[in-house]
């Protein structure tokens, strides 16, 4: 499988300005989706009961004609994007001429513990997994069972590498005027490209003035932080989540007076006589 990328952030254009408004975003992006036909995920509420052979039994004195088993396997995707699906071949066999396929159960372990168990067949077998960001570095290992003409074996395929996903993100300045030390809400709005696959961005906002940090914020999305993997089918969209950070920014002090005009949505007050005071536009 080729490994799929992560893609930096993306913030929407502005058009040119005097000032300069920037926002930038740490994230933790997880999300899952994908249908299959292998065994359920064990620490998603699936079950193992498809295999024949419990893995904490595996390890029991085998006669001294059973064949040692030779595993290979096509190796750990890397880096996989959090949300996305990647697929894990095995093969069982013995060095051996003339010996029989192997058969029986393999079990993908992570950090020790069986994640999915696979039927062997003619030798073969796989898996699909979905990691999220908590699953980066968690150790995979290949644990076959033993079966037949066959005693059990272990391959260790080291760690799992989980990259971000991509998230958008847009920066909502008002149009209308604003003038010098008044207040104006700016809202910053991140999402993944897909919430059911990817979920929610949670993570920290901070936006910048003129490259002055003026305001942070916490975005509390659906990242299930702690979780490492999740359900191939799941959907991991929250139409709870927090994708939106509204900051209050003061506008800077750079027109030639201050205003004697407010200005409220569409309406604005003047005082009588005065003229129209100068204003400043964050565009």
């Amino acid at each position: 499988m080729q490994a799929t990328k992560p893609h930096p952030s993306k913030v929407s254009p502005s058009r040119p300005r005097t000032r300069t408004m920037a926002v930038a975003v740490t994230l933790a992006v997880a999300a899952f989706g994908f249908a299959g036909a292998m065994p359920a995920l064990a620490n998603d509420g699936g079950s193992l009961a498809e295999a024949s052979a419990n893995p904490a039994n595996v390890g029991n004195a085998a006669a001294a004609d059973l064949l040692v088993p030779v595993i290979t396997s096509s190796g750990l995707p890397g880096p996989v994007v959090s949300g996305e699906t990647a697929a894990i071949g095995v093969s069982v066999g013995s060095s051996q001429l003339g010996s029989p396929a192997a058969s029986g159960f393999v079990f993908l372990m992570v950090n020790g513990e069986a994640l999915q168990a696979s039927a062997v067949t003619d030798g073969l077998a796989s898996f699909v997994i979905r990691p999220l960001a908590g699953g980066n570095d968690s150790q995979v290992s290949i644990l076959y069972s033993g079966h037949d003409a066959y005693s059990d074996g272990t391959l260790e395929l080291g760690a799992l590498v989980v990259g971000p996903a991509t998230a958008n993100l847009s920066l909502s300045v008002p149009k209308l005027p604003a003038y010098a030390g008044g207040l104006m809400g700016v809202d910053v709005t991140v999402a993944s490209e897909d919430s059911a696959q990817y979920g929610s961005p949670d993570g920290t906002v901070v936006l910048t003035l003129d490259g002055v940090e003026v305001g942070t914020a916490q975005l509390l999305g659906s990242n299930h932080i702690g979780r490492g993997f999740a359900g191939l089918d799941e959907d991991l969209s929250a139409p709870d989540a927090q994708g939106t950070a509204r900051f209050m920014v003061t506008n800077p002090v750079f027109c030639l007076a201050p205003p004697t005009a407010l200005t409220f949505g569409h309406t604005s007050t003047r005082a009588v006589g005065s003229r129209k005071p100068p204003t400043c536009r964050i565009r």
